[in-house]
């Protein structure tokens, strides 16, 4: 495996008021047998198809070579709106009484936080040709994407002489979602899951967020210079 630079060029702002990991996106565009989790469905349940980037195990925990989403400088927040309303044609063409403050017919407008941004980008150990294959398959980033956001007009997958560990730790600091099992130190611990999908309940364990100054453990260190 090799140590990838992911860069996604983009056409519309993206939504999300999360940090964004390539892995989650590799899984939804490559799913693995039967029918895709919910918030429901029991840990023991959720597959994990094979992908074309790293992952390692220890101290009872495993994540993904793959970092968080990079951002650019001049990459900055916005907030915009989705809105719903009625006007007068749609009323006398509606077949049924409605409630405009109420019910599936209600008027809504809806605040959208967006992040406005050229293009992001992630540091990943993988290969390169079968990861730029499955990409072909994620066509927008974040959250409503029917909608028109975060559309992708093209994805590069280029070699980086960056460290594996840049997946990981980058100047000191954790640079996606890491088990707290993994660090000797760490400057705040909260609790959610270190891999896909990121809004399962059932995942949930004490890790370190993006940004936070860590010290990983020595045997963590050794199994990240294996991969490349």
């Amino acid at each position: 495996m090799s140590v990838l630079r992911v860069t996604a060029t983009l056409a519309a702002p993206i939504v999300a008021d999360e940090e964004i990991h390539l892995d989650a996106l590799l899984i939804a565009a490559r799913p693995g047998p039967g029918t895709r989790p919910t918030r429901s469905t029991p840990v023991a349940e959720i597959t994990y198809p094979p992908l074309p980037i790293g992952r390692i195990a220890a101290h009872g925990a495993w994540t993904y070579a793959c970092s968080t989403w990079q951002l650019p400088q001049e990459a900055r927040g916005g907030r915009e709106h989705l809105t719903k309303r009625r006007d007068a044609a749609d009323v006398d063409n509606s077949a049924k009484a409605f409630t405009p403050n109420s019910g599936r017919g209600r008027n809504y407008l809806l605040p959208l936080p967006t992040i406005e941004t050229p293009a992001v980008w992630w540091t990943v150990v993988g290969r390169r040709g079968p990861l730029k294959k499955l990409l072909r398959y994620v066509p927008a980033i974040g959250s409503k994407r029917r909608h028109g956001y975060g559309r992708v007009l093209r994805w590069d997958v280029e070699l980086s002489d960056a460290d594996p560990l840049c997946a990981f730790v980058f100047t000191g600091r954790a640079n996606r979602w890491l088990p707290a099992s993994w660090v000797v130190y760490a400057s705040s611990v909260d609790n959610g899951p270190v891999i896909p999908p990121y809004w399962h309940p059932g995942l949930c364990v004490d890790r370190v967020r993006p940004g936070q100054l860590v010290t990983l453990h020595s045997e963590v260190l050794a199994k990240i210079k294996e991969l490349s």
